[in-house]
């Protein structure tokens, strides 16, 4: 299995998780952990945090044939995200 990069825009996290779920599925499960994590954020953006990225793997998996490096998954132990 390979490591699953840190990603830091919408369009690479969908890059990775287009197989598994449509685009339009996809948008509405970014734009509700953005608007959970931050709320005074506007759902447009293009990038996402570091909190965005590892509250979406950890809420939605890892895509197929990828897994979570073990830094990242310390990092989602660490700050207590489902």
């Amino acid at each position: 299995m390979k490591i699953l990069p840190t990603l830091r825009t919408k369009k690479q996290l969908y890059e990775y998780y287009a197989l598994e779920m449509n685009k339009r599925d996809f948008r509405y499960f970014i734009n509700d952990v953005i608007e959970e994590c931050s709320p005074h954020r506007s759902c447009h953006c293009k990038n996402l945090t570091f909190k965005e990225f590892l509250t979406f793997v950890a809420r939605y998996g890892t895509p197929q044939g990828y897994e979570l490096s073990p830094y990242i998954k310390d990092e989602i132990q660490k700050r207590g995200i489902n």
